[in-house]
């Protein structure tokens, strides 16, 4: 893990800006979060929104974050009367352009319209332009376990944008099939990947940890074998664009309980994907960042 001084952290922070956060309840929901190069190394970075706008500020080091009890969209930031969806986003958010895209890419295409979508985008062109980008199909270890999902196949400007999606999962190792695949028909192949190979498409927190605790990882060149026979069963409506493997380093051999309170301390000790682990005092705590979707930030120290 990268170290630097706390006066380069609060440089790079803004701390007088977080100095205000104890009085101000939920001014700051956290939004999301991604791994991004910095200074030369991959880092995780939590993402957060406000009224006045938004930003983001690297994890690492000693942390000390308390949670307002009130949930908040991730989006616009205002307040949650009724969570409307598990993807922590208030009625209008939802109903949007974006969230209309944001729907159909993670709970699958034609959802927001209560329908599947066969052939062609059922919705208007500013938003079914999205579903025509090429998304991949991916093969990923997370340890000894496999799963299969799909990635847009340019993100952040990036030809291979689909490592992020990888990096922002943790796996150990990824093999990648494209084949100039609208949304709707990668979930399809998607899908039916999973059914007749017995291919989890997600996993949780719980195995995940099990997975890093064990410390058994799937070689690579299973994955390219499981690819390569998927390939041949489509007629080569794909090929195999890309394959490797990432390099997390040693994270912890156990921990003491998963984090799932509204306070967040100790140091950051390992982190991967969407996993984190802090050592508060010689004990090991676990964290899913994906918990922290919409919460409302109401106090900050580093």
């Amino acid at each position: 893990m990268l170290e630097l001084k706390t006066s380069h952290l609060n440089m790079v922070l803004g701390r007088g800006y977080f100095d205000r956060l104890d009085h101000l309840d939920g001014y700051f929901v956290v939004s999301g979060f991604f791994w991004r190069p910095f200074f030369e190394e991959h880092m995780l970075f939590l993402e957060w929104n406000s009224p006045d706008g938004n930003g983001c500020f690297p994890m690492f080091g000693e942390h000390y974050l308390k949670f307002s009890k009130q949930l908040y969209c991730r989006w616009c930031s205002s307040k949650l009367t009724n969570i409307a969806s598990s993807l922590k986003l208030c009625s209008k958010c939802l109903c949007s352009p974006k969230g209309i895209k944001f729907r159909c890419s993670i709970e699958g295409s034609g959802t927001p319209f209560n329908t599947i979508c066969y052939g062609e985008p059922i919705c208007e062109d500013s938003i079914s332009k999205f579903c025509y980008d090429n998304h991949v199909i991916y093969l990923a270890s997370f340890g000894s376990i496999i799963k299969v999902g799909v990635s847009r196949e340019k993100r952040n400007g990036l030809e291979n944008g689909f490592i992020y999606r990888l990096l922002e999962q943790g796996v150990d190792a990824a093999v990648v099939l494209s084949g100039n695949l609208p949304l709707w028909k990668a979930q399809e192949l998607e899908l039916k990947i999973s059914e007749e190979y017995n291919i989890p498409l997600n996993l949780n927190i719980e195995e995940k940890l099990e997975e890093l605790i064990n410390g058994v990882k799937t070689p690579l060149n299973k994955l390219v074998k499981i690819a390569t026979e998927i390939k041949n069963s489509l007629n080569s409506k794909v090929d195999i664009v890309w394959a490797n493997h990432f390099n997390w380093g040693t994270g912890p051999q156990d921990f003491n309980s998963i984090l799932r309170g509204d306070e967040i301390f100790g140091n950051l000790i390992y982190a991967r994907g969407n996993i984190a682990f802090f050592d508060l005092c010689g004990e090991i705590y676990a964290l899913n960042i994906k918990s922290l979707l919409g919460r409302g930030i109401v106090c900050w120290e580093v």
